[in-house]
């Protein structure tokens, strides 16, 4: 479906223009069409395009910010974020 289409290319369009690939460490997992799929299952109306790319913009930069916690927080530090975050 076309209409389908459209919202890949937006948030493929973000992604790429924020050059998260080479601002981040290597470890990053590049999970763009994961993240819109996954937005497509809940919103797959046509109508909410607009919270399907805010979806996959908020689960990008969630899935950047567990893996560098996974990867680089010690205890102290990740308990700390942990707070923060709640």
């Amino acid at each position: 479906n076309y209409s389908n289409q459209i919202p890949i290319t937006l948030d493929a369009r973000w992604y790429n223009d924020l050059e998260f690939e080479s601002k981040l460490p290597p470890y990053f997992r590049h999970r763009i069409v994961e993240n819109h799929f996954f937005a497509q299952a809940m919103c797959f109306e046509p109508q909410l395009s607009r919270a399907r790319i805010i979806m996959v913009k908020y689960f990008t930069i969630l899935v950047i910010l567990d893996d560098t916690f996974d990867r680089y927080a010690s205890l102290p530090e990740a308990e700390g974020l942990a707070n923060s975050l709640e």
